[in-house]
């Protein structure tokens, strides 16, 4: 069994100090961790605030770390006899004031888990029930107890989890602060190695789902949900998207996916249509009431990411995973990579790869570098010269030459940030210049923006939104919130063309440094256009109506804090997943989920073409209107594109970074996919689970399907034409 230490910290009032005292419990089951997950699943809707004790020998400095709502603070408790005794520490009314400071002074809603602080709202006078939340004057708790001042099998019972009766559990009561109680676990983790039947990296959309499907088969399952940072539900929630890239609503129907769009509603009033796109806190929300549904999911954040050797493989089987802080270790039988990077599928010795195949590879018609089009390019008769006045390239151009048409590179569509905005004028935050912001590094946008008025298409200058799509938020009641996304109808976007260069093979600094170098594109974009004397009066007072959401991720200055990684790397197996089978409208006898998107392809490379920008790699090909196409709105999505080589990994499945062709990666690619697949992958991995952890490769597919068909997921389109 695996084990942790943990401490119990509770408080004592005195006069002019609080006494925490703290003594050191011999070990806690992962039984026990479960039951301590699913007490915080019951009160996920408050916000949990976390104190960190570092383990600290009795002749150094003792160390409080606490974070509240995300906000760090390290509060030095120096080594004198005043204030350190072997078995307890004094917090000074100085540092609880501060501490009590931070606590009203923040207002954003994180969500932690293995080191938590559990909040109950319980005014003093109300005396609110602990454990049920209702009103109960004779058994409200006291202000410290233990459980050995209450029955322990009624904890179980109403948690109902198992708590081995040895293995004490305190739980406390903050009562000082007046307005609000507090449950208090703190933990000092050593290198915590812990075990589950499903470990899931990644807390996107389509982790959650892959989580959500495997607990469903079985409660007895353990599953853990790692997440490297701070935020659930990806693109979902962090990145502001939601779900609004979804073609045919039927085909998320009867899937996690649906029951995320139809959670939605409640916190809304008098809403009737599904809503795609929420406010970010209702679609973080969303996520976390349906994983609070399943308590034998454990979702962990703000892990770090893995690094290359932190996986432990033995033959074709992944053992464990360290994170990049070193401290805890998970392992699984069965694994999800979920990321949108593909770290796992990396790391784990599978085949990838990353950027353009070549149209010889898979004999597709749309692979490979692009032949010359206007699409999402300048204007052919007012082209915009390349170089500055010294001869070198125009910032953003790469000075890569393209190969030949149809051959292989690799370039990738560009990143962006999904700026969420609104002409409301009580929604609005302003815009922010980026620490980095040198107006010289838009000149292009400028000669394009000139050019624009030469051709005669805007004389007085373009509007903003015919630079960059401004969209609606899908579904959204008020319809006043816009999502900010680069334009195919534009040469010069919110799109990052050439910045992503060596994120995928690069290092967490590598990566790091690219999410800043984008930002830093996008929002000096839009600081270029409000501020810069040489952009049409017009065009700055069409952008000027806009402002950045400020109801939304304040904690980053109301911007997304997730990168769109448009793609990452792809995973390669013998059944790669290709433009042909996207069109062949067959109906396949291994079908997991139906997609319905286009071969929607943003500009992958900025270059010279002589003197002139040139923007390659753009399209946007409806799948019923391709050449030859069979498929029609819809097309079957089969279990392989999950699989790794059975030769390499066994134990792994992949919804996002599939194994999927550049060309039909621009199809699968959007995040009502990556839920539909990583329902199936969930199955999946169940299945594997149930019939003694056999290969996932050899997971009877039929078995997956029935249960998909179960929950009213369809598997043909139209339904009916493959019976």
């Amino acid at each position: 069994m695996e084990h942790a230490y943990y401490w119990n910290i509770h408080e004592e009032y005195h006069p002019k100090n609080r006494l925490l005292k703290y003594s050191k419990s011999s070990q806690i089951s992962r039984e026990t961790l479960q039951m301590l997950s699913q007490i915080r699943k019951m009160y996920h809707k408050l916000p949990p605030i976390i104190y960190f004790l570092q383990d600290r020998q009795e002749n150094e400095d003792f160390i409080l770390e606490y974070d509240i709502f995300g906000q760090q603070c390290n509060l030095p408790l120096k080594n004198s006899k005043d204030i350190w005794q072997p078995t307890s520490f004094y917090v000074s009314d100085g540092i609880y004031e501060q501490i009590k400071r931070d606590l009203f002074s923040c207002k954003i809603n994180k969500d932690y888990t293995f080191l938590c602080l559990f909040p109950i709202y319980a005014d003093m006078n109300c005396k609110k029930k602990l454990l049920t939340g209702q009103q109960n004057e004779e058994i409200f708790l006291p202000s410290t107890m233990s459980t050995t001042e209450y029955d322990l099998n009624n904890l179980v019972e109403r948690f109902h989890m198992m708590l081995y009766k040895e293995q004490a559990l305190e739980i406390v009561i903050m009562s000082s602060l007046h307005l609000y109680s507090f449950t208090i676990l703190i933990f000092v983790i050593c290198s915590i190695s812990t075990a589950y039947d499903v470990a899931v990296y990644g807390a996107t959309p389509g982790g959650i789902a892959a989580a959500i499907t495997a607990a469903r088969i079985s409660p007895s399952f353990s599953i853990v949900i790692i997440e490297p940072t701070a935020y659930v539900g990806g693109m979902s929630t962090a990145g502001g998207i939601g779900l609004r890239d979804l073609g045919l609503e039927l085909t998320i129907m009867g899937s996690v996916a649906q029951e995320w769009v139809h959670n939605n509603y409640k916190y809304y009033k008098n809403v009737t249509n599904p809503i795609y796109q929420p406010d970010m806190n209702v679609s973080r929300q969303s996520f976390l009431d349906l994983l609070s549904m399943y308590p034998n999911i454990q979702l962990i954040i703000g892990t770090g990411p893995l690094i290359d050797k932190s996986i432990q493989i033995n033959g074709t089987r992944i053992i464990q995973i360290t994170t990049v802080d070193g401290r805890r270790t998970w392992k699984a039988s069965v694994w999800i990579d979920a990321s949108y990077e593909g770290d796992l599928v990396q790391y784990s010795g599978a085949s990838y790869t990353w950027g353009r195949e070549s149209r010889d590879q898979y004999n597709e018609l749309y692979a490979g570098v692009q032949p010359y089009t206007t699409f999402a390019n300048f204007i052919p008769n007012y082209p915009v010269n390349a170089t500055l006045d010294n001869g070198t390239l125009a910032p953003y151009i790469s000075p890569d030459k393209l190969g030949p048409v149809g051959s292989a590179d690799f370039n990738m569509m560009g990143y962006s940030y999904r700026l969420c905005v609104t002409p409301n004028k009580k929604k609005q935050a302003p815009f922010v210049k980026p620490a980095n912001y040198d107006p010289n590094n838009f000149v292009i946008l400028q000669r394009y923006i000139d050019s624009l008025i030469a051709s005669g298409k805007y004389p007085t200058g373009p509007p903003f939104d015919k630079l960059v799509d401004v969209l609606i938020y899908r579904g959204y009641p008020s319809g006043d919130k816009f999502d900010m996304c680069d334009s195919f109808g534009s040469a010069f976007t919110s799109d990052s063309i050439n910045l992503n260069r060596n994120y995928v093979n690069g290092t967490i600094q590598d990566r790091r440094h690219i999410a800043q170098i984008v930002s830093d594109y996008v929002l000096g974009m839009i600081w270029y256009i409000l501020t810069s004397s040489f952009v049409p009066e017009f065009t700055r007072n069409s952008l000027k109506k806009y402002a950045l959401c400020n109801d939304q991720w304040p904690e980053n200055k109301h911007i997304p804090p997730q990168l769109y990684v448009r793609e990452g790397l792809r995973l390669i197996n013998e059944n790669v997943f290709t433009q042909n089978h996207i069109v062949s409208g067959l109906c396949r006898n291994d079908t997991i989920a139906l997609g319905s998107w286009s071969h929607d392809i943003h500009v992958v490379t900025r270059t010279a073409n002589g003197s002139y920008v040139n923007n390659e790699g753009a399209m946007y090909k409806s799948i019923a209107y391709v050449n030859g196409s069979k498929s029609g709105k819809a097309f079957e999505i089969p279990y392989s594109i999950l699989l790794p080589k059975r030769n390499e990994v066994t134990n792994l499945l992949v919804p996002i970074c599939h194994a999927a062709s550049h060309v039909a990666y621009a199809a699968t690619r959007v995040e009502p996919h990556f839920m539909l697949l990583g329902g199936a992958a969930g199955y999946a991995a169940a299945y594997s689970i149930l019939n003694g952890n056999i290969d996932v490769q050899a997971v009877n597919i039929s078995r997956i399907q029935e249960t998909l068909l179960r929950d009213g997921v369809l598997l043909h389109y139209p339904v009916g034409h493959c019976d």
